[in-house]
């Protein structure tokens, strides 16, 4: 079951909209996230050099304003330079006399470039100037900018100045801001995508309006409107559905006038017939036959035209109307009736137990319908059967019979309207609606026929209709 209720439709408008706005928010943080890294870093390293070259400056600036002539003095003024100085964390000032480290500011100096290592020994070495980066592996000291301005007496060269600067610090708080980066991106998408399922939801819920209206429409419902404000693109759509919705009922409104008056007009005339037939006396009996024959025609068009009718009223909401009915009562009630019909055996299967709400009514129609069509099949020394099953989700009625049974080409075809079975004979009572009466009450019960045949075998038929509401189960 969790399995299923996490599971995503992805047709569904809804869920694509978030699919595709969730998907635009990972492309977003996978574009963003390294840009504003490679921003901040840029914007560091710029920094960075430029606090090196400000402390090269102005050590220039201090020789320039009063050039060392000796290297006792040139000592004096980076001793001087050095108590003074007011250096960032991660900034070294380094003092070089004569191809010896002298001093630095702050004392500690990192292990990297301290006064044995490699990059001391080019610093002392050199004697013009310089300004470099030193790829360093201690991941607490990093990459170090330095600058080196060397200092010169004459021709004689007494001394350097370096700045150097090492990045880990400043690398650690871009890390850091990326942490906060990434946790805001995140928690604001994740809103984000919240805000988006709730907006999308408001957006669709005209077309759910559309779709809800849609589904209730009915034979009689056509009079229902889609609520249609504004001039966006759903206004126009829900118009556009009224407007159909116009067609559709007056259409089916002279369709359904049409149909009962021709019904009113057919039945008076069939009426009228059989009333003159049946006051006509003894007649010699070509002629008695005759009048028998015609009167069996009426019998059947009158019948026909009954059978229309209910197909109509099938469309009707008020076709059916379910009550609380005992099922065991039920079953030996039609049990009774078909036996009043079949001329051969009849046998009782089963007898289902319990309180169901249903039509009495409609669900007894369509039976008899199936034991007259099932009589049409089964020779009188045949047999026919119905019963009744009860289950958690449906009851069950069927009739069944031993009779020539239906083709597998006629199966999904006989419950067409004015169909026949390849085994039917070529006239008998009916019209060839009674399998579609019996299709459309399934239909108007929410529920179905189920069709199980072989040729030569007989055929079963079952009505299964849905609980609605649960049954209370009586033993």
């Amino acid at each position: 079951m969790a399995l299923k209720f996490w599971r995503i439709d992805l047709r569904e408008t809804r869920n694509q909209i978030l699919f595709w706005y969730s998907g635009l928010i990972g492309l977003f943080l996978l574009i963003s996230l390294p840009l504003i890294y490679s921003i901040l870093f840029t914007q560091v390293d710029r920094r960075v050099r430029q606090a090196v070259t400000k402390e090269s400056e102005t050590f220039r600036e201090i020789i320039q304003a009063d050039p060392p002539s000796t290297l006792d003095h040139l000592q004096e003024q980076m001793s001087q330079i050095l108590r003074t100085a007011l250096v960032e964390d991660d900034v070294f000032l380094i003092a070089i006399l004569e191809g010896r480290f002298y001093r630095s500011s702050p004392q500690g100096l990192p292990t990297s470039f301290s006064s044995g290592s490699e990059l001391m020994a080019q610093w002392m070495e050199a004697d013009h100037p310089q300004q470099g980066e030193h790829h360093n592996q201690d991941p607490e000291v990093g990459s170090i900018l330095y600058r080196l301005e060397p200092v010169f007496v004459g021709d004689r060269h007494l001394g350097s100045w370096v700045v150097a600067h090492t990045t880990a610090g400043e690398r650690a708080e871009i890390e850091a801001v990326m942490v906060v980066v990434l946790s805001v991106l995140l928690a604001g998408g994740g809103v984000a995508v919240l805000l988006a399922w709730w907006v999308s939801g408001q957006i669709l819920r005209p077309l759910r309006q559309i779709t809800d209206t849609v589904q209730q429409l009915s034979a009689t419902t056509l009079s229902q409107r889609i609520p249609a404000q504004g001039a966006g693109e759903l206004a126009t759509l829900a118009r556009t559905c009224n407007q159909m919705l116009d067609r559709l009922q007056a259409t089916f409104a002279n369709q359904q006038s049409f149909i009962n008056d021709a019904s009113h007009e057919l039945r008076t005339p069939i009426a009228i017939i059989q009333g003159h037939l049946d006051l006509i006396g003894e007649l010699p009996p070509e002629q008695q036959e005759v009048v028998d024959l015609v009167l069996d025609e009426t019998e059947r068009m009158s019948r026909f035209v009954r059978d229309l009718l209910l197909l109509c009223q099938s469309e009707q909401p008020d076709f059916i109307n379910p009550a609380w009915v005992e099922l065991e009562g039920l079953t030996e009630e039609i049990y009774n009736k078909a036996r009043g019909l079949v001329k051969g055996e009849v046998q009782l299967d089963a007898k289902a137990r319990g309180q169901v709400s249903l039509d009495r009514q409609r669900i007894t129609q369509a039976l008899l319908n199936l034991v007259e069509n099932a009589i049409q099949h089964t020779p009188e020394t045949g047999v026919i059967a119905l019963g009744s099953d009860l289950s958690d989700a449906h009851v069950c009625f069927w009739v069944r019979d031993t009779g020539v049974g239906i083709t597998l080409g006629d199966q999904q075809r006989i419950f067409e309207r004015f169909a026949r079975s390849s085994a039917t004979p070529r006239r008998s009572d009916g019209a060839g609606l009674g399998l579609s009466i019996v299709k459309a009450i399934a239909t108007a019960c929410q529920g179905r026929v189920e069709l199980y045949s072989r040729p030569g075998k007989g055929a079963t038929f079952m009505l299964l209709l849905p609980l609605h509401p649960p049954h209370p189960k009586t033993d």
